[in-house]
């Protein structure tokens, strides 16, 4: 029995699915399904059940999958001390991060990780703040990067990044003006993030404070990404609060523009570096962490530089 036959037990069982394991081993199915036929032969069990959509575990494959999660658990602590033990850092480390810092800044920063440890395999992971935050509530990642705070009393919010949201349109939209009372937003078509995104809360908790909600305003489209939105807006109608950081460069190359919204509050939200405190750090994932906080205003005005140099 190797590690990798385990490695491809416990992905298969939690996922389901023996090529939606594969996928997130990096690897065929075939060579998932061949582990797993070997695992069972040593065992001299099965362990999953052949379904029409998928697999289930057997009695014998539930009982077996806490020992060989821990098994696995082990091997990794061990691997993290040896680590330390020579001053490297190898192995992987995946950082969950949502729309925002996860296409804009987050990459910045583990592009220069990666120069100081070549050894080290980095994954950015995309989606929005609430599947962020709960990815590093379970445990299933050691890090997160979000543009909101949850009151979870065990997880541990680091500030990062400051950004905020603008109205932003296409300079193709000539019959908006550049500067609009507040009243406008009722009639004005809007592109929206979807719910669940840390952009649409703050922009109506924002909205909220002048006595507007979402009811009161025109959208046209829900869209579940920033790119999905700066997309829309190059048809040439609409507009929507989009990041600023998101889009300097556009800004800056005259594809889109700014919009002035009178009587409405800035929309200022912050990015944060989450963990679990009740987790402890893998050795990179901590090195991680400090890197992130010592270099992130580096890595803000590495983005805004060659947005610049772009245009």
């Amino acid at each position: 029995m190797m590690f990798r036959h385990l490695e491809a037990f416990v992905e298969t069982a939690k996922l389901g699915s023996v090529t939606q394991a594969a996928e997130a081993l990096y690897i065929t199915q075939p060579t998932v399904s061949g582990q797993l036929r070997e695992l069972e032969e040593e065992l001299g069990t099965v362990l999953f059940h052949r379904m029409p959509r998928g697999v289930e575990l057997s009695e014998a494959g539930k009982r077996f999958l806490p020992r060989a999660i821990e098994i696995l658990e082990s091997r990794k602590k061990l691997l993290h001390e040896a680590s330390e033990y020579n001053g490297l850092l190898r192995g992987s480390l995946e950082i969950h991060a949502s729309n925002i810092p996860g296409e804009y800044l987050t990459p910045l920063c583990l592009a220069q990780f990666k120069e100081l440890h070549p050894s080290l395999r980095l994954v950015c992971k995309v989606s929005d703040s609430a599947e962020t935050i709960k990815k590093v509530e379970s445990g299933e990642a050691y890090l997160g990067v979000v543009g909101t705070r949850d009151d979870n009393p065990d997880l541990e919010f680091i500030p990062l990044w400051d950004d905020t949201l603008d109205l932003f349109t296409s300079t193709l939209n000539t019959k908006l003006p550049d500067v609009i009372p507040l009243e406008s937003l009722k009639d004005l078509p809007i592109i929206i993030r979807e719910e669940g995104s840390a952009s649409r809360r703050e922009l109506l908790e924002t909205l909220g404070e002048v006595g507007l909600t979402v009811k009161d305003l025109n959208i046209m489209l829900e869209l579940g990404s920033t790119t999905a939105v700066k997309m829309a807006l190059t048809s040439g109608s609409g507009a929507a609060f989009i990041s600023g950081v998101a889009m300097e460069k556009e800004v800056l190359e005259g594809s889109m523009r700014r919009v002035t919204v009178e009587g409405m509050p800035p929309v200022e939200r912050r990015f944060y570096l989450i963990k679990n405190k009740r987790r402890e750090l893998s050795p990179a994932a901590r090195v991680f962490s400090e890197f992130a906080l010592k270099k992130s205003a580096h890595c803000y005005s590495v983005a805004s530089s060659r947005a610049s140099s772009a245009s």
